[in-house]
C-alpha cells in the first residue's frame, strides 16, 4: 500500500527511491548558478524522503532562487511519460510548486492536467477507480492509484496559484477525503491542505473530530500533514492543541510540530521545545525549529542557558544546522557553564560553533587552552579532541610541552590521541617516555589508530622490556589489525609465562580466528594454569566474534576441547563446557550430557547454560534432571535454559 506503514512526507511517499536521473536541459544561464545546481542535486537525490534536514535545505535554496525556483520545479513535471523515479520527483515538485510557484504556471499546469501522464511502472494493489477521477488521454492506462495522487497534486497547485476553477477543484478534493480506502482519503487530505485555502483548514479541522479519522492512524496523519501544508494561521491552534496532548501518539504530535514549522508560527516554539524535551523521536519537530529560523533564535538562546546537558546537546546541534551566527554568544556561554566532568556536551557545542563561525571558534578554544585556569584548559582540550579540531594540534602540542599538571596533560594527550594523524606519529612516540602512565597509555592508543603507528608499535613492543608493553600489546589486540597476529603468536610460543599470559589475552581481544591454533597449542602444551585459563577465556571471546562461522570451523578444535573438559581443575571444565555449548556438534552434546553428573556445582551450572544451545528429548531430560539439583544456582540456570523449550 502506498501509505501503509510509511511516514507521511511533505506530499505523499513515493513508491521507490533512486539516487538521481537526467533532466532536460534547463533554461540557459540560470542553471549555472551554484544555488540552482545544489537544489537540483538535492531534489534528484530524493534525500527529502529520508531526512528532514535535506527538506529544509531544499526549501531554503528555492527561496534563494526566487522566480527561478519555479522554472526548476516545472522541469520535473514537463514530460509525457514518467518512470517510477521520475514520478516520485514529479510528486515532490508539485508539492513545492504550491509554495514556490506563481500564477504564470497556471497554463502549464492546466495543460499537464489535460494531457495527463503515461506511467511505466507496475500496477499497484489498489485498482478501484472512483468516479471523481476522470483522467483524460494516456493517464488512464493503468496505475490508477498513482494517477490519482498525481492528479490531486496538480489540482492543489491549480487552486493555490489562483485557477478560476477553484470551487470545482476543492469539491473534488473534499469528495476524495471520503473515499473508503484510507490510502486514497489520506492522500486527499494532504492535497486539500496544500491548496492553502481557509476552506481546506475548516474541512480538515472538522475531519480531525470524526471518529473514523481518530480511529485510523493513516487518516489522522494525512489530516495533520494537510493542516501543516496549508500555511494558514487558522491551523495553528488545532496543531498546537495536538502537540500539547501528551496522551496522543508521539508520531501525531511530531507531525503537528512539523506543520507549525511550515506555517512559521514562531510563537509556538516553546510548545515545540517542550515536546522535544519529553520525547526522543522528534525528527519533524526539530525540522520545524529549523524552518522557524531566526524566529526560534530567542527561545533557543534561553533554553541553552537553563536546560540540562542532554537537552543542551540537542539545541546546540540544532543551532549548528540552522546556521545562524547570532547563536554564537549563546553557544559560548553554554560552553562556559558546562560542568568539567561532562565529556559529551563540549564536543557537541564546539561542532555547532564550528559550523557557524570556524575561525572564531578556533580562536575561542585557543585562548582557553593557553589560559592559566586548569578547568578551562581541560574543558577546551576535551572539546577540541571530541570535535576533532585538527587546526588546534599545534596549540595542544605547545600546551603539553609546557604543562606539568598531570590532569591537564591527560586531557591534552587524550585530545591529541583523537585527532592525531600519520603526521603526528613522531610526536606521539615521544609521549611513550612520559612520566605519567595515563599519558603513555593514550599515546599507545593513538599510535594504534593508523598504519604508520602500528608499524612502529610492532617494533617497539617486540621487547617486553619496553615501557607500557603489557597495555600496548592489549591495545594492539583490540585494534584487530592483522599485522599484529604474528607478534602475538610469537609471544604465545616463545615468551615467558607473563608474556604468554598477556599475549593470550590480547589474542582474545583481537577476535581473530587466526589466533585459535596458537591458543590451542598453549592449551595442550603450557605448564601454567594461569596461561591456560587465559587461553580458555580468549577462545570464548573469539567464538563470540565468529559466531556465524563457528559450526563449520568447530571440527578442528573439538578434540582438544573434549580433552580439556576432563581436566582436574573445575574452572577448566566450566570454560570448556561453555565452549562446547557454542559448537553445536553431536560429540560436544554427548560430552555435555556426561558432565551433568560432574561433582562440582559450578561445572553443572555451566553445563545447564551450555545445553541451552541444543534441543531434543535428551537435552530436555538432562535439564529437567539439573532442575532438581541439590545446588540452588544450578536449579535456577536449568530453569532458565528450559524456558527455551516453551517459547
Amino acid at each position: 500500500m502506498f501509505f501503509r506503514g510509511a511516514r507521511v512526507r511533505l506530499l505523499f511517499l513515493a513508491p521507490f527511491l533512486w539516487s538521481r536521473f537526467l533532466l532536460p536541459a534547463p533554461v540557459s544561464g540560470v542553471a549555472s548558478s551554484p544555488v540552482w545546481k545544489e537544489a537540483e542535486e538535492l531534489i534528484c537525490s530524493a534525500a527529502w524522503q529520508c531526512e528532514v534536514d535535506a527538506q529544509v535545505r531544499i526549501e531554503k535554496l528555492l527561496t534563494e532562487l526566487g522566480p527561478a525556483a519555479e522554472l526548476l520545479l516545472k522541469q520535473f513535471l514537463d514530460r509525457e511519460t514518467l518512470n517510477a523515479r521520475e514520478y516520485s520527483l514529479a510528486l515532490y515538485a508539485a508539492a513545492l510548486l504550491t509554495r514556490f510557484g506563481t500564477a504564470e504556471s497556471l497554463p502549464f499546469l492546466r495543460e499537464r492536467c489535460r494531457r495527463g501522464y503515461r506511467l511505466t511502472f507496475p500496477v499497484p494493489i489498489l485498482k478501484s477507480l472512483p468516479e471523481a477521477l476522470n483522467l483524460p488521454g494516456p493517464a488512464n492506462s493503468g496505475n490508477v492509484y498513482y494517477q490519482h495522487l498525481l492528479k490531486m497534486a496538480l489540482t492543489s497547485c491549480l487552486v493555490r496559484l489562483g485557477d478560476p476553477g477553484k470551487k470545482e477543484h476543492l469539491a473534488f478534493l473534499q469528495e476524495m477525503t471520503r473515499h473508503p480506502e484510507a490510502e486514497w482519503a489520506a492522500a486527499a487530505m494532504v492535497a486539500l491542505g496544500q491548496t492553502g485555502t481557509e476552506e481546506a483548514v475548516s474541512i480538515l479541522s472538522s475531519l480531525l473530530q470524526e471518529p473514523r479519522v481518530k480511529d485510523n492512524g493513516l487518516l489522522m496523519e494525512g489530516c495533520l500533514v494537510g493542516l501543516g501544508e496549508s500555511s494558514q494561521a487558522a491551523a495553528v491552534p488545532v496543531l498546537a492543541g495536538v502537540v500539547k496532548k501528551a496522551c496522543q501518539p508521539v508520531r501525531w504530535r511530531d507531525l503537528a510540530c512539523a506543520g507549525l514549522g511550515k506555517i512559521g508560527a514562531a510563537f509556538t516554539v516553546p510548545v515545540i521545545l517542550d515536546f522535544c524535551r519529553n520525547c526522543s523521536e522528534t525528527e519533524q519537530a526539530e525540522g520545524a525549529l529549523q524552518r522557524m529560523g531566526k524566529g526560534a533564535t530567542g527561545y533557543l538562546t534561553e533554553v541553552l542557558s537553563i536546560d540540562p546537558p542532554s537537552c543542551v546537546r540537542r539545541w546546540a546541534s540544532l543551532a549548528g544546522k540552522m546556521g545562524l551566527p547570532e547563536m554564537m554568544p549563546s553557544l559560548m556561554a553554554a560552553w562556559e557553564k558546562m560542568d568539567l566532568k561532562d565529556g559529551e556536551t563540549g564536543p557537541v557545542l564546539v561542532e555547532a560553533m564550528l559550523k557557524l563561525a570556524p575561525e572564531e571558534t578556533r580562536v575561542f578554544l585557543e585562548k582557553k587552552l593557553l589560559s592559566a585556569e586548569e578547568p578551562a584548559v581541560i574543558k577546551a582540550a576535551s572539546s577540541a579532541g571530541g570535535a576533532r579540531v585538527s587546526a588546534l594540534k599545534p596549540v595542544l602540542v605547545q600546551v603539553l610541552a609546557s604543562q606539568e599538571n598531570v590532569r591537564v596533560r591527560q586531557a591534552v594527550t587524550g585530545a591529541l590521541a583523537r585527532i592525531a594523524g600519520s603526521d603526528d606519529v613522531v610526536y606521539l612516540k615521544k609521549l611513550l617516555a612520559d612520566q605519567d602512565e595515563s599519558v603513555r597509555t593514550m599515546a599507545l592508543a593513538a599510535l594504534s589508530n593508523n598504519e604508520e603507528g602500528v608499524s612502529f608499535l610492532l617494533q617497539y613492543l617486540a621487547s617486553s622490556a619496553s615501557p607500557g608493553w603489557e597495555k600496548g600489546l592489549r591495545i594492539l589486540g583490540t585494534s584487530r589489525n592483522r599485522q599484529v597476529m604474528p607478534l602475538l603468536a610469537h609471544f604465545l610460543s616463545h615468551g615467558e609465562e607473563k608474556e604468554r599470559l598477556v599475549a593470550a589475552l590480547a589474542a582474545g581481544d583481537s577476535g581473530s580466528w587466526e589466533m585459535v591454533e596458537p591458543l590451542l597449542a598453549r592449551l595442550v602444551e603450557d605448564d601454567s594454569l594461569q596461561v591456560k585459563r587465559a587461553v580458555l577465556y580468549s577462545l570464548e571471546q573469539i567464538f563470540l566474534a565468529n559466531r556465524p562461522f563457528l559450526r563449520e570451523r568447530s571440527q578442528s578444535i573439538l578434540a582438544i576441547l573434549l580433552s580439556v573438559s576432563r581436566h582436574q581443575e573445575p574452572d577448566f571444565r566450566v570454560r570448556s563446557a561453555l565452549l562446547l555449548g557454542r559448537l553445536g556438534q553431536p560429540a560436544a552434546l554427548n560430552r555435555l550430557l556426561e558432565m551433568v553428573d560432574d561433582g562440582e556445582a559450578e561445572v553443572r551450572k555451566a553445563v545447564a547454560m551450555a545445553l541451552a544451545g541444543y534441543s531434543g528429548d535428551k537435552v530436555f531430560r538432562a535439564l529437567s534432571r539439573l532442575g532438581n539439583d541439590s545446588d540452588a544456582a544450578v536449579r535456577r540456570q536449568a530453569g532458565e535454559s528450559l524456558k527455551l523449550f516453551f517459547p
